[in-house]
Formats: C-alpha cells, sequence, structure tokens
C-alpha cells in the first residue's frame, strides 16, 4: 500500500492582483489519518459523533454543517497508526477520527466521527463584501468505478454561510488504480486557493483546488470553480494528460495568466501546461458567466 503525505495549503488573494495571504491548514496522511491537531470542519448537514470508532457504538453527540472540530486520528489507547479502522459509505472508505469540539455551553467534548463526515480541503474568503467571511469546502461524497478500471472520487465544493449551504457543486476528484489496495481512499493532496481577478467583465472569483499525489511526486490535477452571485459552479479541469501512449507523470504544473499580469488579454484565463515533456497553452475565455477553452 503506497502512502501518500497530504498537506493542505490554503492561498489567499486577497483583491489587490499581488497582495496574498498564504495559511496553513488541515494536514492529511493516506495512512495515518489527519495529524494530532489539526482542523477540520463537519462537511454534511449533521454528522453523529459515537462513543468509540464504530457504528454499532453509542451516539453521544450530533455535530451540524461547518462546526470546526480538532481532529486526533488515533484511537483510544493506540499507537499504531496502521490500525486505523476504516467504514465504507457511496463506495468511498474512511478510517474514524477522534474528534474534539466546543458545545453550544462552552464545553469541550469528545468523541468519534468518520472521515466521510470532515472536510479535506477549507477556506474562508468574504463573497458578498458584507464583512463576514463564509466557508467554502471540500469534500469526497463517494467514490465508483470508472471507464479506466479505477476508482474516481466524486466530490463536492459547498459554500457555508451562518450554517447553512448557500451553494454547492459537484465534480470528479483525480482517477485512482483499481489495483491500488487504497483505491476508495482519498489519496490525494487537496490545496485551495481563491482569487480576486481583476480583468473580467463581469468580474467573479476564481477557485482551485489542487490534488497531488506526494508518493509519485506528481500534481495529479487542478479542478477550478467559478463563484458569482452568491453561487459555485465547476468550470473545469487540469489534469494528468496521455498523449500517444505516453503520460506525463512528474513534474507538472499549471501556472496560470489572468488578466492585468504579463501577457495577458481582457477575460482570457490562460493555463499553461509544464512538464519534462514541454509545455501546452490551453486559452479560456470568460463570457455568458462561463469559461469557455478556445480553439475545439
Amino acid at each position: 500500500m503506497r502512502k501518500v503525505t497530504v498537506i493542505i495549503l490554503l492561498l489567499l488573494m486577497s483583491s489587490g492582483l499581488n497582495a496574498y495571504t498564504t495559511k496553513e491548514g488541515l494536514k492529511v496522511d493516506y495512512e495515518n489519518g489527519y495529524r494530532a491537531g489539526s482542523t477540520a470542519y463537519i462537511f454534511w448537514n449533521t454528522a453523529n459523533v459515537f462513543k468509540k470508532g464504530n457504528a454499532s457504538s453509542e451516539i453521544i453527540a450530533t455535530l451540524t454543517l461547518g462546526t470546526p472540530v480538532t481532529v486526533d486520528p488515533m484511537m483510544e489507547g493506540e499507537t499504531d497508526y496502521t490500525k486505523l479502522t476504516y467504514y465504507e459509505q457511496k463506495g468511498y472508505k474512511g478510517p474514524w477520527y477522534k474528534v474534539t469540539w466546543v458545545d453550544a455551553e462552552g464545553v469541550t467534548a469528545s468523541g468519534y466521527t468518520w472521515g466521510g463526515n470532515l472536510s479535506k480541503a477549507a477556506i474562508s474568503f468574504n463573497i458578498d463584501n458584507n464583512n463576514k467571511p463564509e466557508l467554502i469546502m471540500m469534500g469526497i461524497t463517494g467514490a465508483e468505478r470508472d471507464d479506466e478500471d479505477g476508482f474516481t472520487k466524486n466530490a463536492r465544493v459547498k459554500l457555508v454561510k451562518d450554517g447553512r449551504t448557500i451553494s454547492f457543486t459537484d465534480f470528479d476528484a483525480p482517477h485512482t488504480s483499481a489495483d491500488d489496495p487504497g483505491g476508495k481512499q482519498f489519496l490525494f493532496s487537496a490545496g485551495m486557493s481563491i482569487t480576486n481577478p481583476r480583468g473580467f467583465t463581469p468580474p467573479f472569483l476564481l477557485l482551485r483546488v489542487r490534488f497531488f499525489d506526494v508518493s509519485e511526486e506528481q500534481n495529479s490535477g487542478d479542478a477550478y470553480f467559478i463563484i458569482k452571485d452568491g453561487k459555485v459552479a465547476y468550470a473545469f479541469t487540469m489534469e494528468e494528460q496521455c498523449r500517444d501512449g505516453v503520460c506525463i507523470k512528474h513534474d507538472i504544473t499549471y501556472p496560470s495568466v489572468i488578466p492585468g499580469r504579463p501577457g495577458s488579454k481582457p477575460n482570457h484565463l490562460v493555463i499553461v501546461e509544464k512538464s519534462a515533456g514541454g509545455q501546452k497553452t490551453y486559452d479560456y475565455l470568460w463570457k455568458e458567466g462561463k469559461l469557455t477553452l478556445q480553439g475545439q
């Protein structure tokens, strides 16, 4: 079983084109689960917390959407990460985690919840300029066999405000081989960034979720989303390309050129796929509320 170390970096770009604030958020490890002390968020409207790490145990609490929890991946009394207990739902296989939270009365409590209840990446951003940031989260909704004889993770991005989902969109996370024992599990790092780019009419926020397989030193794909008028919509995904039977496996990156930067033009988002095998440019035109690939 391969081991994928996951580091989630949350990159926040403010309204100034060159003003960046970098945050370090959730840290996840393929075998070891979330690192002790990491913060995650409840991804669903409700999530049960159990006395022990299994679904037949006593339910001691029900947490609601967006509740922050501190994660400890270890079962009570365990010291070996490889002994995590897994649970499968809708094809997605995730471990149980011990979580700690502060209840409505300010009391600290703890118990166990399934990993599918927790966000894989999250960032706070004030999308409507009302001085109260919304929570943007990405989570896994399931896993299923795909046409490439492997597993595709069904993923979702949510916008959460005042404890409720105001918008969401679904997309496919990167493919994993059916030969991999962890094919039904979340094998990738997940980084989330949001940009308020100038030069697009009408304006929008550009959200990117980056997947990176550390074990193969490979960027497995970048998924892009549009946030406009309080709604999020999937735009497109840049992922590992195979041409003439040769797949780009290592050192692949997807730098972007947005309006206002050198070499840019209004209403065009340019993605440059760079690898040891060369580079290819993808030009997306922002028109009628969509990013459309040109020349196709």
